[in-house]
């Protein structure tokens, strides 16, 4: 099996190389991305001399600058130079990307639809879902009044948030006993036009706390393709993301639900940041959240995949070539007073080091974070931080 790979993040060249070039995987180009991108799409062996780095001279039309674009180095392997997976520094972070074809994954990271792709989840999956409820489209101002009354007298607190959105953008809390919150809702559904499509969620409204606030936890998921099965994985670590103030007593935290420090957890809200299971001091109660996230997940992908409702596509020239691929996802979850976890969506080309890029923590967390994916995803190696939770045969 032949693959190429290459690397344009800071935080991951180093310690990916030394991983790769262990393999027998060798180094021979550098340049924008664009470029190494045009020639995994058309060499057959060796390499073409590729563009050079941004603020140089471009003697190749397929140059493009893009301010955001850092040097990328490519990878030979068996004397052949393909196509693999992309490990990518933007403003938003260091991420991976460009793995499955992302219409493949929609049934996963859609809002939307993820309820019913988890249709046939099993067990502590099954629970895991809080109640959730597309809404009609924005223009259709009297079926989205009727949609919103009738939710919120089902639920006294929902969360409305666009399907498409991510880092809290959009996202309020709707409060039954508010009079004019249905039509508040309305308003802020059409000041934002950009977002088409909105949901709201059950609020989890009693939550346990992390240090006394509200919080929510970031873990990761490898869906690595063979060419037989999709394996999914769950990382052994995450992150906590914990609100800026107090919580308090829930009772009188929903009675600001208009606070945003108190009850948003996003880092980009103002959120802090915290290393999973370090940073919980009882040990055995790490193990029990951590099982308890293993299971709700096993239960609800599993199944997914094992029905169709999901189905993983490696890009087509990747799978003309018969190579492997790969995707992480995140996956956001909450927990109740009683620690069951609630999962309330799960992200694609996800960033891991939102915290903060300049502590040694979480450079050395990053490192290692990258070479466990490359272990597994491209090298198809046994790393005991990536827990296999199921293999689907592929349908």
């Amino acid at each position: 099996m032949t693959q190429s790979f290459y690397i344009r993040s800071p935080w991951f060249t180093a310690p990916v190389s030394d991983v790769l070039e262990r393999a027998g995987w060798q180094r021979v180009g550098r340049g924008t991305p664009d470029c190494v991108r045009a020639k995994f799409a058309t060499a057959e062996s060796g390499i073409a001399p590729c563009c050079p780095p941004r603020g140089r001279r471009r003697s190749s039309s397929s140059c493009v600058d893009r301010s955001d674009f850092l040097p990328a180095t490519a990878y030979l392997v068996d004397g052949k130079y393909r196509r693999s997976n992309v490990l990518s520094q933007d403003s938003r972070g260091a991420r991976i990307r460009n793995r499955f074809q992302p219409a493949s994954l929609a049934g996963l990271t859609d809002k939307a639809a993820m309820y019913t792709s988890f249709a046939g989840s099993r067990g502590l999956g099954r629970s895991a879902l809080p109640g959730q409820h597309l809404l009609p489209p924005p223009h259709q101002v009297g079926q989205l009044r009727r949609a919103l009354r009738s939710h919120l007298a089902q639920s006294p607190y929902l969360i409305l948030k666009p399907t498409a959105g991510y880092g809290s953008k959009g996202i309020i809390v709707l409060n039954r006993s508010v009079p004019t919150q249905v039509e508040d809702a309305v308003a802020h559904i059409q000041s934002i036009p950009h977002y088409t499509k909105w949901v709201v969620q059950e609020y989890l409204w009693d939550p346990a706390l992390f240090r006394g606030r509200k919080f929510h936890m970031r873990m990761y998921v490898l869906l690595h393709r063979t060419l037989n099965a999709t394996v999914v994985y769950l990382y052994r670590t995450g992150w906590i993301y914990a609100a800026r103030t107090p919580y308090g007593r829930a009772q009188d935290a929903m009675r600001h639900l208009d606070d945003r420090s108190r009850h948003i957890t996003n880092i980009s809200a103002g959120g802090q940041g915290f290393p999973f299971p370090d940073a919980i001091p009882d040990a055995a109660q790490a193990r029990t959240m951590w099982a308890r996230i293993a299971a709700a997940v096993r239960g609800l992908l599993c199944p997914a995949l094992a029905s169709g409702a999901v189905v993983p596509q490696c890009p087509r020239d990747m799978a003309q070539q018969g190579a492997t691929c790969f995707d992480v996802l995140g996956l956001d979850l909450m927990f109740t007073r009683q620690y069951q976890p609630r999962l309330l969506e799960i992200n694609a080309g996800v960033g891991f080091n939102l915290v903060d890029y300049d502590t040694a923590f979480e450079r050395k967390w990053n490192a290692k974070f990258g070479q466990d994916v490359v272990r597994v995803g491209v090298l198809g190696e046994r790393v005991s931080d990536w827990v296999r939770l199921c293999s689907m045969p592929l349908r």
